[in-house]
């Protein structure tokens, strides 16, 4: 197998914020990275704090809305077709990653982390079949300080729900808390499938490193003494 480095861009997309694909701005969109290849869609947006209409529910087997699935294909066509990139379908859950509160995260609520399971489960074979689907990012900057063999036990049980239905997809998970490079160990490796490691993967922010003066500002380098 020939490795492919994957370099691009982050799209944001929440329920109802898509449009008739292609347009103008979408297409320049490549241009402004020349050789992107990669668009990571932040679409997955489930137990979160950033949509106001979230793509969970509570209803077997799936547990994710088919609003949501209809324009995650509405998105991929254009993403996988269109711009001809791989994509990342990414899940932004801040309150199911840790912002929840005790029993209300995947961490502390069994039912919520079956119901999570089962929504990978169902996005993993439903796109299976999808060419240039580069992977799967579980769970984006997770939120919470508990042990990180948890945090680890959780994101394996994910990677492996998505290998058994993809065995090809990568699997994209980072440590705690918000994906904190200086956290990222030997105890988050995860077995059984392709994985890649995400670590600070947004630009610097006060919750993942600050500089000597103890804060830290959109744009400068920020480091953890």
């Amino acid at each position: 197998d020939t490795p492919v480095l994957l370099r691009g861009f982050n799209l944001m997309f929440k329920l109802g914020s898509d449009y008739p694909f292609p347009i103008a701005q979408d297409r320049a969109l490549k241009s402004l990275l020349p050789g992107a290849n990669l668009a990571r869609l932040v679409m997955n947006h489930w137990h979160d704090t950033e949509s106001k209409d979230d793509c969970a529910t509570d209803q077997p087997p799936h547990y994710i809305t088919q609003q949501c699935l209809d324009q995650f294909d509405r998105t991929l066509a254009w993403s996988t077709g269109e711009l001809k990139a791989w994509s990342v379908i990414t899940a932004r859950s801040a309150l199911a990653a840790g912002d929840g509160g005790p029993g209300k995260t995947i961490f502390t609520n069994t039912t919520l982390k079956s119901q999570w399971l089962a929504m990978w489960d169902t996005l993993a074979r439903r796109y299976a079949s999808t060419d240039n689907i580069a992977g799967y990012e579980v769970m984006s900057e997770p939120r919470t300080s508990v042990n990180a063999s948890y945090v680890h036990r959780l994101q394996q049980q994910a990677c492996s729900t998505i290998w058994a239905a993809d065995p090809k997809a990568a699997c994209l998970i980072g440590p705690a808390k918000f994906y904190n490079r200086y956290n990222l160990r030997p105890e988050y490796l995860v077995s059984g499938g392709p994985a890649i490691y995400a670590a600070n993967f947004f630009e610097p922010k006060i919750w993942i490193g600050s500089n000597q003066s103890g804060s830290c500002r959109t744009g400068q380098q920020c480091d953890v003494p």
